[in-house]
């Protein structure tokens, strides 16, 4: 009898613990507004008059490659990286450009804290 009533106890401890409430995740920083990434570029190219500074435009997040556009591709070169970054300017990807193109580039991405979204601002300093 004491096995039984220890084993229910034993039961009764886990599914309490398995049925607990999870803390929710902190949901994901999103891209700046336009008026926010404006600000931002701005403050950067203030900073690094040699920087180049873009939006994205596009991502592709099965294919880990997002599309960088509103940037002046003179000088950029396969392989420059990128660091992307949301509304509250933290860094939430770096990439290698894979593909200039005309006033646009495609990144291949590798995400720190999220996948880039439409909106975030891109630099390569």
């Amino acid at each position: 009898m004491k096995t039984t009533i220890s084993t229910s106890l034993l039961m009764a401890a886990a599914l309490a613990c398995g049925c607990a409430s999870k803390k929710p995740e902190a949901p994901l920083p999103p891209p700046p507004s336009a008026m926010q990434a404006e600000a931002l570029k701005a403050s950067i190219l203030e900073l690094n008059k040699n920087a180049k500074v873009g939006t994205v435009t596009a991502v592709l997040p099965d294919e880990a490659l997002a599309m960088i556009g509103e940037v002046d591709v003179a000088n950029l070169r396969r392989g420059d990286v990128f660091s992307i970054i949301d509304g509250s300017s933290a860094v939430v990807a770096h990439g290698s450009v894979i593909e200039v193109l005309e006033g646009k580039v495609a990144v291949r991405y590798d995400s720190t804290v999220r996948a880039p979204l439409v909106g975030d601002v891109a630099v390569k300093f």
